[in-house]
């Protein structure tokens, strides 16, 4: 086993390696800008969520808070017309992008000390690169890549949405893998 302690350079390099793999794939790559897509009628769109929606949150339509309602013949129909929507609501005001580049910057720092944790647990010192590459890119891909997932599962996230989100969740595993497959004591 590696004491956890000497992987602290490791971890800081690795988060370093996905948050500029994050920057080159939202500023130079922008496969994302087809995630999503706009409404024709856009100000008609925020005029009846503004009115309807008064505070930030998670808003579901057609809204039911028991399953059971699903079989009353008035809300089965709504599913029927459509539209079906999951819409999350913000805060009013311009997007920035400090708190939301810092919060990322927290996760990957703590996605890579777990998979640093869990591979110093189970990939002895001086293990080969690919033995220590095999651990952290799975544990890695798990954490970046099963949100989306389940997102598609469960929100109707569309598949295609999902697939790009998938490659960032494979290029993040390979660039902590490939630090920690370099900078593994030995």
């Amino acid at each position: 086993m590696v004491e956890l302690s000497s992987l602290i350079v490791a971890i800081a390099t690795a988060s370093v390696a996905v948050f500029f793999t994050s920057f080159l794939v939202h500023m130079i790559l922008k496969y994302h800008t087809a995630d999503y897509r706009g409404l024709p009628n856009e100000d008609e769109v925020r005029a009846a969520l503004a009115s309807s929606a008064k505070s930030p949150g998670q808003y579901f339509i057609p809204h039911c808070t028991d399953h059971r309602q699903l079989q009353e013949p008035a809300i089965r129909q709504k599913f029927i017309d459509g539209p079906v929507a999951l819409i999350t609501m913000r805060p009013p005001g311009p997007p920035t992008m400090g708190k939301a580049l810092g919060q990322w910057f927290v996760l990957i720092v703590v996605v890579t000390a777990v998979a640093a944790y869990l591979t110093s647990k189970t990939v002895l010192h001086g293990a080969s690169f690919l033995a220590v590459a095999r651990s952290v890119s799975l544990i890695t891909l798990l954490a970046y890549g099963v949100g989306s997932v389940t997102q598609a599962v469960w929100a109707g996230k569309p598949w295609a949405v999902v697939f790009r989100d998938l490659i960032d969740a494979f290029l993040y595993a390979l660039a902590t893998a490939c630090v920690f497959g370099w900078m593994w004591p030995r």
